[in-house]
């Protein structure tokens, strides 16, 4: 098996996420969003709103976009790309932050309470106060589980009333003194790397209990709060389930947890990935995202300024395939899976396809492939034979600087799309 790219597309600003078929990209002004469909990447749709100051927030159905210049927010259905709903807020304190779906109801949530709007008209109730930034990670009927960065709360639904039923604060399962028998340096203010305090990064559901990541650790817990088993090993973010197993790897980390008891596989490589040695020389690693799919972990690599989508095997920890974008943006980029096709994304889409067939190169002993079509040429194709036609008041000058840029010959050809590729003439 390798991989055969089968599509590549310039996008024209940079994408925002990715939702039912669709991606989503915001223009050089920020104030148009596109929304282009998978399949062809045709635009079918876009949002027009009046400020390039935003952040927003999907739950995939509804966007929620803030406009921080003026204190509001508008909701979005995204199959339609109808405003459904908007309002304002009096501080930043009040501004959206998160949004969740509950039967027929939308939560939105900022730093300072939850509030559940109907679908239908759009009435809102607050239903729970807050003190600071919180996110909804896992529901089980009416029951939530919510996080900020240092604590794991449990609510309860009760009408029109969340109340917490639990509060787990993550220094007292990881005490400080113990993470620093194996974390030497934790909270060390010497130390950058670890000056910071303790952070609860994801809350997942495995089986009928919770599996919660932290920077130093691990652990598994009942839903009534009785700890399973902890383990203490510093983790940049994120942990992929698969099986009965939760797999670590970030930069050149790669080691995974037996969710049953806790134990660690380090591989017997202190939970490292082999090395990759390129002209006498071992190359450092870089990268966060990974999925597991078809029995392996899919990982992006960037090395030496060259991006690779890594294939490594579970079992043995080790790389079995690369995949090499040409041209792509070193440590800007992600991948996702959809229909049986890889979507690469940089500053170009790259579709691949797994197709029969070995790989013709080797990138540090391992199987590789590299992109094989030719970058997207995005500049118009002129017929030069023609005469030019002759302006009174041209400026030839910089008409012959533009020719270089544009590769252009007459100026009648300079549209739009040529002029967005001038940069800064």
């Amino acid at each position: 098996m390798i991989l055969k790219e089968v599509f590549q597309k310039k996008v024209d600003g940079p994408v925002m996420f990715v939702s039912n078929g669709y991606v989503y990209c915001y223009d050089k002004t920020c104030t148009v969003i596109s929304k282009l469909r998978l399949d062809d990447f045709k635009v079918v749709g876009k949002i027009r709103h009046g400020s390039g100051n935003f952040t927003y927030d999907t739950n995939g159905d509804y966007f929620l976009l803030h406009d921080n210049a003026n204190n509001s927010a508008t909701v979005y259905y995204l199959p339609d790309l109808k405003e459904v709903h908007s309002f304002s807020y009096q501080s930043r304190e009040n501004r959206p932050t998160d949004i969740y779906d509950y039967e027929d109801y939308l939560f939105i949530l900022s730093k300072k309470g939850i509030y559940r709007f109907n679908k239908e008209n759009w009435n809102s109730v607050k239903v729970a106060d807050l003190d600071g930034w919180t996110k909804f990670c896992v529901r089980k009927g009416n029951i939530f589980v919510c996080k900020d960065f240092y604590n794991l709360y449990i609510y309860k639904m009760n009408e029109d009333r969340m109340n917490i039923i639990l509060h787990i604060k993550m220094d007292d399962i990881f005490p400080e003194d113990e993470v620093r028998k194996f974390i030497p340096d934790y909270r060390n203010k010497e130390m950058p790397g670890f000056s910071e305090d303790m952070r609860l990064c994801y809350v997942l559901p495995y089986k009928n209990d919770l599996i919660a990541v932290t920077n130093v650790g691990v652990f598994r817990m009942t839903m009534d709060g009785k700890i399973v088993w902890r383990t203490i090993r510093y983790v940049e973010d994120n942990i992929e389930i698969a099986g009965h197993y939760g797999y670590v790897t970030y930069s050149g980390a790669f080691y995974r947890v037996d969710l049953e008891n806790g134990d660690l596989d380090l591989y017997g490589n202190d939970g490292k990935l082999p090395e990759l040695v390129y002209n006498g020389r071992i190359l450092r690693i870089f990268g966060l995202d990974f999925v597991y799919r078809n029995g392996c972990i899919w990982r992006m690599i960037y090395v030496g300024g060259i991006v690779l989508l890594a294939i490594i095997e579970p079992e043995t920890g080790r790389f079995v395939y690369f995949y090499k974008f040409n041209n792509a943006s070193d440590c800007n980029c992600e991948f996702f899976f959809i229909n049986n096709k890889i979507y690469f994304i940089s500053d170009t889409f790259h579709v691949l396809e797994e197709v029969e067939g070995e790989p013709e190169k080797t990138f540090c002993g391992v199987p590789m492939s590299e992109t094989e079509l030719e970058k997207v040429d995005i500049t118009k194709k002129v017929n030069n034979k023609k005469p030019a036609p002759t302006y009174e008041e041209a400026d030839i000058p910089l008409f012959e600087e533009i020719k270089k840029v544009a590769h252009v010959e007459h100026a009648c050809v300079l549209d739009a799309e040529c002029i967005d590729n001038l940069g800064d003439y």
